[in-house]
């Protein structure tokens, strides 16, 4: 399912156009939290959740990508 578009959030560290290319999977688990405000605390206790709690973090930023960040390009 493509995610749908409806305002253009941009900011230093972020632009929400990169969601444009973005197609949710069943399952797919979308996390959103304000820039600064825990986002890599609350990637990786999802992660843990998920895959269980000895679960290496070598692969977090390729299964748990930030799509809006400006350095995921």
């Amino acid at each position: 399912m493509p995610v749908q578009h409806l305002q253009r959030y941009q900011g230093a560290l972020f632009d929400s156009h990169h969601w444009t290319r973005m197609h949710l999977r069943p399952g797919d688990v979308v996390i959103s939290t304000p820039p600064k405000c825990g986002t890599t605390w609350m990637l990786a206790m999802v992660y843990l959740l998920l895959n269980g709690w000895d679960a290496k973090f070598d692969g977090l930023s390729r299964n748990a990508p930030w799509i809006d960040h400006l350095g995921a390009d």
